[in-house]
């Protein structure tokens, strides 16, 4: 669905003929997998591939409608059109020296992981991990102390992307753009290397011992970076264009940054939610929530839904917060005696660990008054630093 014009029209709802939406179903491939049951693969990972002749009929006949800022977008409108509600597939935890894959629908009790990606012991403990797209696939980074690892769903060997130099920290943020991985790291800045093996090297010399917490694509060609207090946009693909940056308050250190339409969302270390206006960089963030807890990093929601933030805060409960104005915040309430920490949700379901690394809780996406599922970690993810990534589909 890459030809659908959704960076063009962020903000658009479409509405499909009822002849197009039948032709839409007529030509999906609904069960097109990424490996198969047990060692070879995941089970069930399924894409939506539709003929390129549906594809252009559905441009000669959509009509748009511009709406709000948290208006539905275009793959999740065509999503709901072919019938195929987005769920969580897997969650990826890092744990120790390896990467636990957990089936969602599966977790009852205490389930074995789907799948484990284990890491060699030259790469130290997992610090974080998350989710990119290499063509028409999607790869596993798990960032580790001493560099990190790139995994295909389907196999459990890894390419390994070692730091030119130990040191007391590990790869806190990792993101693939173009031909090169991407990994945020304390005290080395931002590291890159080639996908196709090679030393590091600094992208941006000027952010080495920057405090570099997290490093995401933004906009399908830029790279997010929050270093100390400030949030940088870079362009290594347009190496003429000169880098942004969204400064935060005095004194603030922003642990995680997230890109919407306009805006340009932020949280604080001390739990401050920052807003910025995307268009004036250099303008000081404004404070639109403080949240009233150590913070961790700042996720959003995947695409099929509202846009929602996703605060990984120290407390008792989860925050889904929808930041249009009037600011909102549905509360998911740990079981009594549990202090959460980092935190994901997706449309279907919401989950986080506990703050030491021991158990990880599930809800319902509409059912937050207490959890659906309470999974015990064993062994639990110290001595590392645990991290959790979603993926819906």
């Amino acid at each position: 669905m890459d030809a659908a014009p959704a960076k063009s029209t962020p903000a658009a709802k479409v509405t499909l003929t009822d002849a197009v939406a039948r032709k839409i179903e007529q030509n999906v491939t609904g069960d097109t997998r990424v490996g198969s049951q047990g060692e070879a693969g995941l089970p069930g990972l399924a894409e939506i591939k539709v003929t390129d002749g549906v594809v252009k009929e559905i441009h000669q006949t959509v009509q748009v409608i511009l709406v709000a800022d948290d208006a539905e977008d275009w793959p999740s409108y065509l999503a709901r059109q072919v019938k195929r509600p987005l769920e969580t597939r897997y969650l990826f935890v890092a744990c120790g020296r390896e990467i636990r894959a957990y089936d969602p629908r599966a977790i009852g009790g205490s389930p074995p992981p789907a799948r484990t990606y284990r890491l060699p012991p030259a790469m130290g403990s997992t610090r974080s991990v998350r989710l990119a797209r290499v063509g028409d696939r999607i790869h596993l980074l798990a960032g580790a102390r001493l560099g990190v690892a790139l995994f295909g769903l389907e196999r459990a060997e890894a390419q390994l992307f070692p730091f030119p130099s130990a040191t007391r920290h590990g790869a806190n943020s990792m993101a693939i753009l173009g031909e090169w991985l991407y990994a945020a790291h304390s005290d080395l800045g931002l590291l890159r290397w080639p996908l196709t093996g090679g030393e590091a090297t600094p992208f941006a010399p000027d952010l080495v011992g920057a405090g570099c917490r997290a490093v995401q694509v933004a906009d399908g060609d830029d790279l997010l970076v929050c270093a100390r207090n400030t949030v940088w946009r870079l362009h290594p693909q347009r190496p003429a264009v000169e880098p942004q940056n969204y400064p935060a308050p005095a004194g603030e250190t922003i642990v995680g940054a997230v890109p919407h339409i306009e805006h340009l969302f932020g949280l604080t270390l001390s739990g401050r939610l920052l807003r910025w206006d995307r268009a004036i960089p250099g303008a000081t963030a404004r404070v639109i929530r403080d949240l009233g807890a150590k913070a961790y990093d700042l996720s959003p929601t995947p695409p099929g839904q509202s846009f929602r933030l996703v605060p990984s805060l120290l407390g008792n409960s989860v925050c889904v917060i929808r930041p249009r104005p009037p600011l909102t915040c549905t509360h998911y309430q740990a079981p009594p005696g549990l202090t959460l920490s980092v935190a994901r949700a997706a449309p279907d379901l919401v989950a986080a660990l506990d703050k030491d690394y021991t158990r990880l809780c599930l809800w319902n996406a509409n059912q937050p008054e207490e959890p659906r599922a309470v999974l015990p970690l064993h062994p639990p993810a110290k001595p590392a630093v645990a991290d959790l990534s979603l993926l819906s589909g």
